[in-house]
């Protein structure tokens, strides 16, 4: 009884606080919503019509192409896969997160392409007209050459400094990828290397399909699975480097915080692990403190994950140089030869009834969707481990290794919380790991976005966690037809993927990657009225990517979102359809690049107001009380 008083409390003192945050922001766009697409709007491209300003009433907000994959700019072709020498391959359908960048008075853009490996990203020089259109002057791919190609790019952000963040998610498994046993092995029977390994071969101009014939052709796992920073020169170009200090992982992306030290990294895929990267100088990746995250659940095990909360601890991982990071993958310690997974950890074994290990000082880890390991971490190789092997190291460390499915992550400055996507609520959350059992909560596979916060308006180190949104799966009973394509209920969301705070409004938004949804959504949360509102639809068998709110540029604002792979992860027949080349063109597959807008400028928010500001430290502070009564 003591647990749900004081569960009832806490949300009871969430809300009070998020309401008297709200009053010191202006009131931002009423957006008018579309319906859940069905018949030929199933086929397009939609975006809510019109948004209401207080001073702009019925605002046309529409979706503003800068370009469809295969585009020509120039000799350039957007979405053009690339090899090693720079010579074409084919043409990707998913684009991926697209940035706005501004420096020497121009604007700039980065767009990544996910699939098929290799991955490429391309750098783009953008126009604005006096109404603030955007269009793309000139293109071409980033440089990867010297760091062994880009591997799987998926979301990314831009930094306090301007600079575009980027990622590499799902990181090849370099145990497996160096287990003898595995050597002449195709790539799709090993587990670890089964997703994109094959592919990514292109990149060095082979047809490789096993580790042996892998290493001939110079491909080294360790080189792959980081956060990658381009910056942009006084002479207009691209300047890109991997982010070897904060190591490896399945990147979503990461997040900067606003003092330009701190930042956050989400994890996708299966027992995957939250860190922290604190860096020695502002705005600068090159060394730094890294941490993991060990979640303590406050909330009943075994409850409903829109009841989930828990406190946050931190774990030293320790420190590391870049320079370090990247000598080890081809000079470990002076031996002129890169770093392998047997430098630093040794293997033991597992107990017979697979909780423990048999050897003395080896721990049992679970970690990464691999099967559970017995490790130990090898003497003086511990910096580099916890960079080369971020994830197990972290499940070393006992960290926790539990999330499913971690996307994107977003701050909103005002009430000084961070926002972030858990795409399903599932497998190792559910309870019952081992060796740890730090996450215990009933399933939803329609996933949930979760609000973090901190102790203090100076402190930028999460301290909490709560379920903000959760989906719920469709009533099948009230609703049979819509069941048949739609698992989750159509006016919830449906396995969040990327969001992206509006600050200034207090307005978040949810982009999806679903199969919860025949056709994925692009969804505004109102924090002032409550409204979830429905903004943007996409065709059939694509995702939302990418969303992300650029508040003034050169007086206009704008919502990038990308149409990744039409078509492409079901209902792939429709793309043959009249209706799917009437709205799609001659082919209707091609991705998607844009944005909504532009839309009304608004002042950036750089920081906390001080009446949100004493509200987020009420707000920690009734987190405390009611954490403390959990216990009492």
């Amino acid at each position: 009884m003591q647990s749900t008083l004081s569960s009832m409390h806490l949300r009871a003192c969430l809300a009070a606080v998020l309401v008297a945050a709200t009053s010191a922001r202006p009131s931002g766009p009423s957006w008018k919503g579309i319906k859940a697409p069905t018949g030929d709007d199933r086929h397009k491209v939609q975006t809510s019509t019109s948004a209401n300003y207080s001073s702009q009433p019925n605002y046309d907000v529409p979706y503003t192409l800068l370009a469809r994959s295969g585009d020509k700019f120039g000799t350039a072709t957007m979405g053009m896969i690339i090899d090693i020498d720079g010579k074409d391959i084919e043409v990707s359908n998913n684009p991926d997160f697209t940035s706005i960048l501004q420096a020497n008075g121009k604007l700039y853009s980065v767009t990544h392409f996910e699939q098929p490996s290799p991955g490429v990203a391309y750098f783009s020089e953008l126009e604005q007209d006096a109404k603030g259109k955007l269009s793309i002057k000139t293109t071409a791919p980033l440089d990867f050459s010297k760091m062994g190609g880009l591997w799987i790019p998926c979301a990314g952000s831009v930094s306090p400094w301007g600079s575009h963040l980027g990622s590499e998610e799902y990181e090849p498994d370099a145990r497996a990828f160096e287990a003898p046993a595995n050597a002449d092995k195709s790539f799709s029977t090993i587990k670890g290397l089964d997703y994109g390994t094959s592919g990514h071969m292109r990149f060095f101009k082979s047809n490789a399909d096993t580790p042996a014939s892998a290493k001939t052709a110079g491909f080294n796992p360790y080189m792959y699975g980081y956060a990658w920073e381009t910056k942009i020169s006084s002479e207009g170009k691209p300047i890109t480097d991997k982010l070897w200090a904060l190591g490896r992982q399945s990147y979503e992306l990461i997040k900067v915080m606003p003092d330009q030290t701190t930042s956050y990294a989400t994890d996708d895929g299966t027992d995957v692990i939250f860190t922290k990267f604190v860096a020695d100088k502002r705005g600068d990746f090159s060394s730094g403190k890294l941490s993991c995250a060990r979640f303590i659940q406050q909330s009943l095990p075994g409850g409903s994950a829109s009841k989930f909360y828990a406190i946050v601890s931190w774990i030293s991982m320790g420190s590391a140089k870049a320079a370090d990071i990247k000598e080890s993958l081809t000079n470990l310690n002076g031996t002129k030869v890169g770093a392998k997974f047997k430098d630093l950890f040794s293997v033991g074994t597992i107990t017979p009834d697979g909780k423990g290990c048999v050897e003395k000082d080896f721990r049992l880890t679970k970690a990464g969707g691999l099967d559970a390991e017995c490790l130990k971490v090898k003497k003086g190789f511990e910096a580099i481990a916890s960079r080369l092997e971020k994830r197990r190291y972290a499940a070393y460390l006992g960290c926790t290794t539990e999330f499913r499915k971690w996307e994107g992550i977003t701050y909103d400055p005002i009430n000084h919380v961070l926002y972030t996507a858990i795409s399903e609520v599932a497998k190792g959350m559910e309870g019952g790991s081992i060796p740890n059992d730090h996450i215990n909560v009933k399933k939803e596979s329609c996933g949930c976005v979760m609000r973090m916060g901190f102790n203090s308006k100076e402190d930028y180190s999460v301290a909490w966690i709560t379920s903000e949104l959760c989906g719920k799966a469709i009533n099948a009973t009230l609703f049979p037809e819509l069941a048949k394509d739609n698992k989750c209920d159509l006016d919830g969301i449906a396995s969040p993927d990327n969001v992206a705070m509006i600050p200034e409004y207090n307005q978040l938004i949810i982009g999806e990657d679903t199969s919860g949804h025949q056709n994925d959504v692009l969804w505004v949360k109102d924090f002032k009225t409550g409204k979830l509102t429905r903004i943007a639809s996409t065709p059939y068998g694509s995702e939302t990517t990418g969303p992300y709110w650029y508040p003034n540029v050169n007086g206009h604002s704008y919502i990038t979102y990308v149409v990744q792979h039409p078509y492409g992860e079901s209902d792939k027949e429709k793309a043959d359809e009249a209706a799917a080349i009437a709205h799609g063109g001659a082919d209707p597959k091609r991705g998607w690049i844009g944005y909504m807008g532009p839309l009304p400028a608004v002042d950036k928010v750089e920081g906390a107001a001080s009446a949100s500001a004493a509200a987020g430290l009420v707000f920690s502070s009734l987190l405390a009380v009611s954490i403390a009564l959990l216990s009492f």
